[in-house]
């Protein structure tokens, strides 16, 4: 009888607790998706409508915004600009910042904790500070208004946090990987290569995940260094539909929506590699 009444407790007690966890993923979840949620419905009603009923259901549903956007916007060439710009200042920010990682982590130098210093500085500044400098270098190098230019200065800005991730995660790597490979004759390159590279590549996912959604998302930096339309990516888009005077709102949450998709969708492919690697990562690192 006892042994009963301890079972029903215990199948109870653990039902409170699944109850507890599902009634606050579900709460956390509704947090998280109503802003997303918020953006849909006013893309999908008439600016009078959005002045005079702003968060409610629309009474007739605008789903010519999404063509006026298309066209007015030029989505798909500032889809294809945001892509480039992401895609080639990821791929530059990892080569750089794992073949820094591996100098300082397995390249036995003097004054390396020195230069690990040197290159995590910038990391306590934040881009506001040197804009207008920087503004003006690039414009004195003619890299304004062109893709190499946002990709030099988007690397640039990430890599320091992509240095210190690789560098926590090579530090974990045993050193006698690296010197059995010395003794066979292999180089630096090839031990970076062959060995050290694929071992990181959770640590590679965390660095390319985190950095990618804030350079296609990026605004500021866009706003300044960009003015021709015909590069401008995603989220320069928003700025069509918005004016000195006015502002129409359900067109601009159109261009969000637009911003937004196709990450929902990756994210949605590559959610197990997501999650995998920021997990080892955040272990490893």
């Amino acid at each position: 009888m006892k042994k009963q009444l301890c079972n029903r407790l215990l199948i109870t007690t653990k039902a409170k607790k699944l109850s507890i966890t599902w009634i606050v993923s579900i709460f956390l979840s509704l947090i998280t998706v109503y802003p997303f949620l918020l953006i849909l419905v006013v893309s999908l009603k008439s600016n009078d409508e959005f002045f005079s009923n702003p968060i409610g259901i629309p009474r007739l549903f605008e789903f010519r915004n999404y063509y006026i956007a298309y066209v007015k916007a030029n989505i798909p060439r500032a889809f294809i600009s945001s892509f480039i710009i992401t895609s080639f200042s990821i791929i530059v920010m990892i080569l750089c910042g794992s073949l820094a990682a591996y100098a300082l982590s397995k390249m036995n130098f003097s004054k390396a904790s020195f230069f690990a210093a040197i290159f995590l500085m910038p990391m306590i500044f934040p881009i506001h500070t040197v804009i207008v400098p920087l503004y003006l270098l690039f414009k004195f190098l003619h890299l304004t208004n062109t893709f190499l230019g946002m990709i030099i200065i988007h690397a640039a800005i990430r890599l320091p946090f992509a240095i210190f991730v690789l560098t926590g995660f090579m530090k974990t790597i045993p050193n006698a990987i690296s010197e059995s490979a010395v003794i066979d004759g292999a180089s630096h390159i090839t031990i970076f290569a062959l060995l050290i590279l694929p071992l990181v590549k959770p640590a590679i996912a965390t660095v390319t995940i985190l950095n990618g959604l804030l350079i296609w998302n990026d605004f500021f930096l866009s706003l300044i260094m960009i003015s021709k339309s015909t590069i401008a990516p995603l989220p320069l888009k928003i700025y069509t539909f918005s004016g000195e005077y006015e502002q129409n709102w359900p067109m601009i949450c159109t261009c969000i929506v637009f911003l937004a998709v196709p990450i929902i969708i990756g994210y949605s492919v590559l959610q197990k590699q997501i999650i995998s690697g920021i997990v080892a990562g955040s272990i490893k690192g």
